[in-house]
């Protein structure tokens, strides 16, 4: 057996663990984890008996391995959350004896010093849990029946087959001038075909003028003019826009789809396309260069270097190296560019004299949004998640307020931006800023599925190109996506706005938690369902609920590369 120094020098830590600290019910422990930190918790239990306990990440990203009575590991607990937000914990004991609870850093995870709280919330005894199982499953199918009773069968996902079975939409979205619409996974086929749908309903039908979605601010630009005035040309307009996602032939349709509306209509009726990402800024930095070449052409080559510093660090992901050089070289990138920015304010008057209003407004504006980007994504500033969704709800506010009085939007985001509650437990997400701004105004519509196919990054592969195509199991029990499956429907919408005063379903939709299935741009085979499901309170997160029973994969279009100065 290998020794331990420790020992020797009288502390309570052996090889890594401290003293293993029994859970007590209700009484929440909260410590810091440092680097090299492991931290063990007991908790006894006899057969059959059910534990529920949940650690809050606090700038620290942790893994949890349960351990059973025998000493051998029952399973590993890792959120797809990062630094932050809560590590759901509950098993039934299978067989009786002390349970613990292993807490540490992932190691795949920059390791930083953080905190976490730690809290057992119950513990059954194995009647009181059978008791608990059987009401559950009574309330889960009254859940069901009304789902079964109130959601709207969709004859189709794909755009171009009328609007006979989206009608109700009519009432349900009145008075309504921004609708999310959301996505489980960032590779799913009919979500994206389904969103054409819906956008081709509510432009021709309910008056809708612009189509916003999270992809670069600066890139989208060109498909824009594309969609407006058929500059460029539809390949090209549908991999510029900076996110792999979004490469599809899906998408690529949507566009054919507004360009071909677009033609067809003057100007003041065609739709607009922009971006509001805060993400993938070179073209922004380019038009940025040739303006302060206009307006102080005496520090071209200064303001050139630090903009190409920035796009570098941004395109070879500086943001998420650990080492302290490069977390001091982003930390100055950051400062600089925030004295450019300062500088292009405290000198408007003159720089407009020189330019005009609309060229100053236009590089101010990428400048701020490049800016975004480093206080967003470098690490001294906060988190990576808060800060994003906070400017990407800005630059919808930004848009919003130059575009034509009246502007309706459709906004496509991931599930998570949409949502109205949050992000993580501890951020804010896009749509709540959304809800604060706008209120009942802006409608956030979630999907789901039940199983499938879908595309994401593989995080296990060292050479991946962003579009490996993954395979989800059936939604367990519990799972929003099962719910939905056992009403006979393969494709369907809910309003959980004008859901019927039923007490069960009441307490559905406004107090209970409900897992669904959350996929992001990275997925990993090895992750259990616990690491691709989040866990809401259904109408405090979305005012309607869209499911496809069978997720396909989406179509992938090959890569393009780009020169912008």
């Amino acid at each position: 057996m290998k020794a331990c120094p420790l020992l020797f020098l009288g502390l309570i830590s052996v090889c890594g663990f401290a003293q293993t600290q029994p859970l007590t019910l209700n009484a929440p422990i909260v410590r810091s984890l440092d680097k090299l930190d492991k931290h063990r918790y007991s908790i006894s239990a006899k057969r059959g008996d059910y534990v529920d306990a949940v650690l809050l990440q606090q700038g620290v990203d942790v893994i949890i391995t349960l351990i059973g009575p025998d000493q051998k590991p029952i399973r590993t607990i890792d959120s797809p959350n990062g630094m932050e937000g809560p590590e759901p914990i509950d098993f039934e004991a299978s067989q009786s004896g002390t349970y613990q609870l292993e807490v540490k850093q992932l190691e795949e995870g920059e390791l930083r010093k953080g905190n976490y709280t730690l809290t057992l919330n119950r513990k059954l005894p194995a009647k009181a849990y059978q008791a608990l199982l059987k009401n559950q499953e009574r309330d889960r199918q009254q859940f069901v029946s009304w789902l079964r009773q109130n959601a709207h069968p969709l004859k189709s996902v794909t755009a171009g087959h009328g609007f006979d079975d989206l009608q109700p939409l009519k009432q349900t979205l009145a008075g309504v001038d921004f609708v999310g619409l959301g996505e489980a996974t960032h590779g799913t086929r009919e979500f994206f075909q389904m969103k054409h749908r819906l956008l081709e309903f509510l432009v021709t039908q309910m008056g809708f003028n612009t189509f916003a979605i999270e992809a670069s601010y600066a890139r989208c630009q060109y498909i824009n003019e594309y969609v407006l005035n058929g500059k460029g040309n539809l390949d090209t307009a549908t991999v510029i826009q900076g996110f792999h996602t979004w490469r599809t032939e899906e998408v690529r349709d949507l566009i054919e789809w507004l360009r071909t509306y677009n033609q067809s209509r003057a100007e003041g009726q065609k739709i607009q396309f922009v971006g509001y990402d805060l993400q993938v800024n070179d073209i922004g930095a380019s038009v940025i260069k040739r303006y302060f070449r206009r307006v102080q052409p005496e520090r071209s080559a200064e303001i050139d270097t630090l903009l190409r510093q920035v796009v570098r660090a941004e395109s070879q992901n500086w943001a998420f190296r650990t080492d302290s050089a490069t977390k001091g070289t982003l930390k100055t990138l950051t400062a600089q560019t925030g004295q450019l920015l300062t500088g292009l304010v405290m000198n408007q008057g003159q720089f407009i004299e020189k330019t005009g209003e609309t060229d100053y407004e236009t590089a101010q504006q990428h400048l701020r949004v490049l800016l975004q980007y480093l206080l967003s994504y470098v690490p001294q500033t906060g988190t990576i998640g808060y800060w994003r969704d906070y400017y990407m709800a800005e630059n919808i506010f930004y848009w919003h307020t130059k575009l034509p009085k009246g502007t309706k939007m459709v906004i496509w985001a991931h599930n998570n931006h949409i949502a109205k509650d949050y992000l993580f437990e501890t951020s804010p997400s896009m749509g709540s800023h959304l809800k604060s701004r706008y209120g009942d105004r802006y409608y956030a519509f979630g999907f789901t599925f039940y199983e499938g196919k879908f595309q994401s990054n593989d995080v296990d592969l060292t050479d991946s190109p962003g579009w490996e195509e993954h395979t989800v199991a059936p939604a367990p029990v519990g799972n929003l996506g099962r719910f939905f499956e056992q009403t006979g429907q393969t494709q369907c919408y809910v309003d959980w706005r004008r859901a019927q005063a039923d007490s069960v379903v009441t307490s559905w939709l406004s107090k209970r938690e409900v897992d669904l299935y959350s996929m992001g741009s990275m997925f990993s085979k090895k992750w259990l369902p616990a690491q691709y499901t989040t866990t809401r309170i259904l109408a405090q997160a979305f005012d309607g609920m869209i499911f496809i029973r069978t997720s396909s994969r989406a179509r992938p279009l090959a890569m393009m590369r780009f020169s912008f100065d």
